[in-house]
């Protein structure tokens, strides 16, 4: 369950002071609640569901590896390939999401996509793909998955100039949506 006093102790925005917060939540609601309530933007529904004990380590990692895929896709649809290390460290990161790795390999493989997001910081759309799946082998997850819609969104402005505010709509709405199926997964 989440309440009004653990989302202002997370720090809203302005638009979102504690009368409006408690009218939206009440006296609480469980994530899914949150994330299916249509009077809260996507992007805020995210912005709860993204907090630590919001929801699982598990689906936070398991988010995270999808929005990184996610952006990576759009890199190869752009032409660009993205380097097989940054795939190879969101298959890591998943597989840890499922305790099929260990954190040492978890740390080895965000180390090798950090060395690689830094050595194409250069060019900002393979930086933002690069760096997307580097956040996703991460300890904080849901950084993650904020960095990679983020960055996927980002880049939809600056090709897409006006776009840009669906493109974060429709960024969201797939987050939410994402983030529904894998709480039902969720064993």
């Amino acid at each position: 369950m989440i309440t009004v006093s653990q989302i202002m102790a997370w720090g809203p925005c302005p638009k979102w002071p504690k009368e409006r917060v408690r009218r939206v939540i009440g006296r609480g609601r469980t994530i899914e609640q949150i994330l299916r309530a249509r009077r809260i933007p996507h992007a805020d529904r995210i912005w709860v569901a993204c907090h630590k004990g919001a929801v699982s380590d598990r689906v936070l990692r398991l988010f995270a590896c999808d929005c990184a895929e996610r952006a990576l896709r759009r890199e190869r649809r752009a032409g660009r390939e993205p380097d097989p290390r940054s795939w190879e460290a969101v298959r890591v990161a998943r597989r840890y999401a499922d305790g099929d790795a260990t954190a040492a390999e978890l740390a080895a493989a965000g180390a090798v996509a950090g060395a690689v997001a830094e050595a194409a910081a250069s060019s900002a759309a393979r930086a933002a793909a690069a760096w997307a799946a580097a956040w996703a082998a991460w300890e904080e997850a849901w950084v993650a998955a904020w960095e990679a819609a983020h960055a996927a969104a980002w880049e939809a402005r600056e090709t897409a100039g006006v776009a840009w505010v669906a493109a974060w709509e429709a960024d969201c709405r797939w987050q939410c949506t994402r983030l529904l199926r894998l709480l039902r997964e969720e064993p």
